[in-house]
């Protein structure tokens, strides 16, 4: 069987300039955001995790005084975030492999995980607590219903997984994150299933 992942960055690449075009940037991000944000220290660092084109997310976190690392495996997303955003920091790396060489303030990981397979899924979770400083946030948004799917793009079709909720949290609570906020489906949130959990102390 064929990589999902490697199909989805495809997909992802060929599509990078119409995507950004038709991306919702209502900014449906932001009570999420707020809140990693009040968990935050001034002008923090935060890697942001399958940043894409960098808005409406990486534009409104750098508005508030926020220094952004961003992270994804299209290079021609990041182009564009790259020419938005020249002041910033954008790597072209797969989120399974990427090790930051150094602990950041805050992880911000939107509308990716549900694009690795489920084992992938187990092995991505515990290394975000290791990415941040002790204390910090992570923040992940997630499907609501354990098993695979498929979804659409532009009319193209892209994998989706999700675990069962209770070990979502399980997973979190073994490496070490904790003071956890769930909302599942949340309606403020354009209905996607938000987490979001504080490093070790």
């Amino acid at each position: 069987m064929s990589d999902p992942y490697d199909e989805t960055r495809k997909l992802y690449r060929d599509v990078a300039s119409v995507y950004d075009t038709q991306r919702d940037k209502s900014l449906f991000e932001r009570k999420w955001l707020d809140k990693v944000l009040q968990r935050c220290p001034p002008a923090p660092r935060i890697l942001y995790l399958g940043c894409g084109s960098g808005e409406p997310v990486a534009r409104y976190l750098i508005d508030q005084g926020a220094r952004i690392t961003g992270v994804d495996f299209s290079p021609e997303m990041l182009a564009i975030s790259r020419f938005r955003f020249p002041a910033h920091t954008w790597i072209a790396a797969d989120v399974r492999d990427y090790t930051p060489p150094d602990p950041f303030d805050a992880v911000v990981m939107w509308s990716v995980l549900f694009h690795l397979t489920q084992d992938d899924q187990r092995l991505v979770i515990p290394k975000l607590a290791k990415m941040v400083k002790n204390g910090q946030p992570v923040l992940l948004q997630t499907g609501i219903q354990a098993g695979e799917s498929f979804g659409t793009v532009l009319g193209r079709r892209v994998y989706h997984a999700t675990l069962d909720t209770v070990e979502y949290r399980d997973l979190l609570i073994q490496s070490g994150l904790s003071d956890i906020d769930y909302v599942p489906e949340d309606p403020e949130a354009g209905g996607f299933t938000l987490w979001l959990a504080n490093s070790p102390h």
